[in-house]
């Protein structure tokens, strides 16, 4: 039998935590943390003791044991720790029980790691950015359950994430916004409290995100505010995710839409108790361009703009909340950016891999508080383009370090009925927290083993053909709308063998899937099989495609389709409410019609 060496501490069963006098035990404590970890992966249950006032000097301290350590002169930063390994003792040093917090992650990174015979070290860590945050679409098709949420939220905590916002348009169940919610599985505001409460216990700050000026299909699609829609002509169209995407504007010029607005405000604000509400603001795409054309042509798109969303933040300020808002409006307008009011947060969107340092420096000449939010870059995909969002993601945070950007918010969206699993996120959303957290980091595969991470980016390397590309052959075809652009030009130049090679590459990482997946268990197990099932729909589209380039039938891959979709119905079921499932049915069924007929 090995023996220990001598400059290394080992965790044992019998491993004593001392914390001092009044330090929390509760859920969401550095304590209950380490404590939980050690039971769940090793079936430890170390026992808890009080520190002795001898016990704060290091020479007084028993063997084997783990100190809980509160020192503002040692860390003065917040959520800055220290960690002291030595042969005696471990030493989690902070001013905080936050920073006490994120110093035991990082402690159960090191055993993930290292196991649980940990070599003398001394690491001293704290935040780059203040504001490190996470945003999920929780809008377009695929709601999450509480329990699966949790599990989310849970990670996000691990990874040192503190803000968390979840994009809504009308799932947010409003008491006056019914015709809107009904049939959407959206959350109720008790269910938001019950999250809010949540991600307290676990140092996140939940933020209420809602947009009130672009993208509101579903609310001025109704009878009830149809008479808000910028356009007058919208609201008899037959369902369609392009224009979802595309349209709804609310028109700026009624003073019912900002009495709307206010409703909305009013009542989201109580259900958070953050000081933020993002508003969004974003892409205002048929502003001026229906009911007022002539007060565009008179005044100008920045003056209807500006004008409408300072009265948005008045709101939210009458609230008592801090207002944030998307910035990709205003970068159209950069000579108006300072008539907004000064006491609102940008928010910095942008999700291609180059980045334009022009619109940072845009933010950065106000010298006030603003956000650079990279993305996943995994919508209207059944995989994440990794390689672009690790140089999104990557880019975006160095801009905001040169720039002087006050934090980092990560978003996560979800077009075209929202297809894409949440599960293939998660990696990027560690990157991106490691990152914000410090800026010269890497990708990190820790807690991802590095072959399930190198598979991920395997198979997102095979998107020859995505779910938009489908999307945009479908809307086409059946409902003359090319917003996205017209497709066929691309399919047909797809060679037939490329599609053949990139299919059989997928079966090849199919086989690898199927290879590793009894050596992992629990929410890793079912992360595995949302990726299979992924594999499976990106083949079938290569399949669909040769259909389409070939002008032929093919009712056994029509079989092939509908099998699949019930398994992915079954996946999305067991982590996702219903929610708007049954529009991704009504295309697959569509597709599948196709097949058999042709026509």
């Amino acid at each position: 039998m090995e023996k220990a060496k001598c400059n290394t501490f080992t965790i044992l069963p019998n491993t004593k935590i001392f914390i001092q006098q009044g330090d929390p035990v509760f859920l969401g404590s550095p304590y209950e943390k380490i404590k939980s970890f050690l039971d769940k992966k090793f079936s430890y249950e170390p026992i808890l003791y009080i520190q002795e006032k001898s016990q704060l000097v290091h020479e007084d301290r028993e063997g084997n044991a783990i100190y809980f350590i509160l020192s503002d002169k040692e860390v003065p930063s917040p959520e800055g720790y220290q960690i002291r390994i030595t042969p005696k003792t471990i030493e989690i040093v902070a001013s905080t029980h936050i920073g006490q917090y994120y110093g035991v992650a990082t402690l159960i990174d090191l055993i993930m790691s290292k196991g649980l015979r940990l070599s003398e070290r001394v690491t001293v860590d704290q935040p780059y950015f203040k504001h490190r945050g996470v945003m999920l679409d929780i809008t377009r098709g695929r709601i999450p359950k509480l329990s699966y949420l949790k599990e989310v939220i849970d990670f996000l905590s691990h990874n040192k994430v503190n803000q968390l916002q979840m994009y809504m348009e009308h799932t947010f169940q409003f008491s006056f916004m019914s015709e809107a919610s009904m049939g959407k599985d959206g959350l109720s505001p008790m269910e938001f409290m019950d999250l809010d409460a949540y991600c307290h216990q676990r140092h996140i700050e939940l933020i209420p995100c809602i947009a009130t000026f672009g993208h509101l299909y579903e609310v001025l699609k109704g009878d009830s505010f149809k008479h808000l829609c910028e356009y007058e002509d919208f609201n008899d169209e037959p369902y369609s995710w392009m224009n979802r995407q595309m349209h709804h504007t609310i028109d700026c010029m009624n003073p019912e839409s900002l009495e709307l607005v206010r409703q909305m405000v009013k009542e989201i604000s109580p259900c958070f108790r953050s000081k933020y509400l993002n508003i969004c603001g974003d892409e205002t795409y048929d502003m001026g361009k229906g009911r007022n054309k002539d007060r565009l042509a008179k005044v100008g798109g920045a003056r209807m703009y500006v004008d409408f969303l300072n009265q948005i933040l008045d709101t939210v300020i009458e609230h008592d909340k801090i207002p944030m808002y998307w910035g990709d409006v205003i970068l159209q307008y950069p000579e108006f950016i300072g008539e907004i009011r000064s006491d609102a947060i940008p928010l910095h969107w942008w999700y291609e891999s180059e980045v334009k340092e022009s619109d940072f420096k845009v933010f950065e000449e106000t010298r006030l508080p603003y956000y650079t939010c990279p993305s996943t870059a995994g919508w209207n995909h059944f995989m994440n383009d990794y390689k672009r969002a690790y140089g999104n993601i990557g880019k975006m945070i160095d801009c905001g370090v040169k720039y002087n950007a006050t934090g980092v918010l990560m978003t996560d969206w979800g077009d075209f009925g929202q297809i894409n699993h949440l599960s293939t996120s998660l990696p990027l959303f560690k990157f991106g927290a490691k990152k914000a957290w410090n800026p010269s980091a890497k990708p990190d595969v820790t807690l991802f083993h590095e072959s399930y991470v190198a598979m991920l980016e395997g198979i997102a390397d095979e998107r020859v053909v995505t779910w938009e590309h489908l999307m945009q052959w479908f809307y086409g075809r059946y409902h003359n709308n090319f917003s996205y652009g017209d497709i066929t030009n691309y399919f047909q130049g797809l060679a037939k063998s490329l599609l053949i090679e990139s299919f059989d590459r997928l079966e090849v990482l199919e086989e690898r899937v199927s290879e590793i997946a009894p050596f992992y268990k629990g929410s890793m197990s079912d992360d595995l099989v949302e990726v299979f099932c992924d594999i499976q729909g990106m083949k079938w589209m290569l399949q669909f495609v040769l259909v389409i380039k070939e002008e032929r039938k093919d009712a056994e891959l029509a079989t092939t389709i509908e099998n699949w979709f019930m398994d992915y119905e079954k996946l999305w079921r067991k982590r996702y409410r219903e929610s708007e499932l049954y529009r991704i049915r009504e295309v697959i069924i569509k597709l599948c019609s196709f097949l058999r007929t042709n026509v």
